[in-house]
């Protein structure tokens, strides 16, 4: 996942394809945490949550950015 995108465009389709699946799981996941700390920043009053929710929207933000490049390699490729 961490790889750049000169990297990403070198791999073959299958590894691709996993490679998708494996950050559509982690963004997935980013969206579950970042919808979760916005709740309970909702209920609390507490700026705790809040910092959370950026944190988790930054990493939402990181593998939507991945999603996009790998999609992209494979209609290259």
């Amino acid at each position: 996942m961490d790889k750049t995108t000169p990297e990403i465009m070198k791999l073959s389709t299958f590894e691709l394809l996993y490679l998708l699946k494996v950050i559509r799981k982690e963004r997935r996941d980013m969206y579950r945490h970042m919808n979760s700390f916005y709740k309970a920043g909702e209920q609390e009053s507490t700026d705790e949550f809040k910092e959370y929710e950026r944190i988790a929207g930054q990493n939402y933000m990181y593998y939507t950015k991945k999603v996009f490049v790998v999609e992209n390699s494979m209609v290259l490729s």
